[in-house]
């Protein structure tokens, strides 16, 4: 299995599409794996991958197989603590993600134009990489190198978890269901999660559109297609416990603090990308359209584009990996 060891001893298990059949400056494309579903869900885009000329490397973050797990004594810091203990997870996470980068960089001799995406919950250590490549706390030299290489990030299918909005009065998603026992919770999250559902007029970008429970009775959940299985591509909650703490709403104010210091401030080179699923859970699609609001009334903003995925549902890295390779793809070439 590739992984790559940082310095502090922590190890990172990674997926790499290869280089056959790209040209010599191809666009690498970095990517961070949601909550339970891990790096394996990303397989097919690998495997399409060199037709889009990408060239896809997946990391499975901490706590997922392969890449070290949390010690008790983290676990209880991070589950328990306070503000500090949240924000010092966050910026930990940063910190490790943005020396795995550059060190991937040196080693698989990366060329320069880098793009990071990440997925669902997965946009939680996005936001924290790119906080930390944006802040002081990196050595010079790697803090330079991922600068000049980072042009792109895509916040994939952000759930509203992952930036830190308030739920809005009248939806709900299976991980604030207090009806469903823990002991189902995953595969009820993941049988929900994976569902085509049949929202309203999405361009009136109105709540009244939205639904958590009405889906498409002609299309199965990805999860029961027998392809993409259980066992295979998903971790039970009850075994990443740090990962699913941040669904809980006490990590708000830590999560809202890192959104604002990316995204809110003056642009500064690298571009920014919302894409989600005209079919997906409600959650990623109202957390665009809170964010495209909050941005538009800011006084500062990053360059942040938002893009509609038409019939997506959220897990359409799986099952439609060529449309979401051709998205990424006019994103990497959009040119102002």
């Amino acid at each position: 299995m590739p992984t790559f060891k940082l310095t502090n001893s922590l190890k990172f298990f990674y997926l790499d599409s290869g280089t056959t059949g790209l040209q010599p400056m191809y666009t690498t494309l970095f990517a961070l794996h949601g909550g339970s579903f891990f790096s394996g869900t990303f397989k097919r885009l690998l495997a399409a991958a060199p037709n889009h000329e990408f060239r896809i490397i997946a990391i499975n973050r901490r706590g997922y197989p392969g890449s070290t797990p949390y010690s008790p004594a983290e676990a209880e810091r991070i589950l328990t603590g306070g503000e500090d203990a949240r924000a010092a997870y966050l910026s930990e996470t940063g910190r490790d993600l943005a020396l795995l980068l550059d060190g991937l960089i040196t080693e698989l001799s990366i060329p320069s134009h880098v793009m990071l995406l990440g997925w669902s919950l997965g946009n939680v250590s996005l936001l924290a990489l790119v906080d930390t490549i944006r802040g002081s706390s990196l050595p010079g030299g790697t803090k330079e190198r991922l600068r000049q290489r980072v042009k792109d990030v895509v916040l994939f299918q952000a759930n509203i978890d992952a930036l830190g909005i308030e739920y809005p009065p009248g939806l709900i998603s299976p991980p604030l269901d207090p009806s469903i026992p823990p002991e189902d919770l995953g595969k009820v999250w993941a049988a929900w999660g994976s569902s085509h559902f049949l929202h309203g007029d999405l361009s009136t970008h109105s709540i009244d559109q939205l639904t958590s429970s009405r889906t498409n009775p002609n299309k199965r959940p990805t999860i029961d297609s027998g392809e993409l299985k259980l066992d295979e591509h998903f971790v039970g909650v009850e075994e990443i416990a740090v990962d699913i703490s941040i669904l809980q709403p006490k990590w708000m104010t830590a999560l809202d603090a890192m959104v604002q210091r990316v995204l809110f401030r003056e642009p500064s080179g690298e571009r920014y990308w919302v894409i989600y699923g005209t079919a997906e859970t409600w959650t990623p699609i109202y957390a665009a359209w809170e964010l495209e609001k909050r941005l538009a009334n800011a006084k500062n903003a990053a360059e942040v584009r938002f893009k509609a995925m038409e019939g997506a549902n959220h897990m359409v890295v799986w099952e439609d990996p060529d449309s979401v390779l051709r998205e990424l793809r006019a994103c990497a070439e959009y040119t102002y």
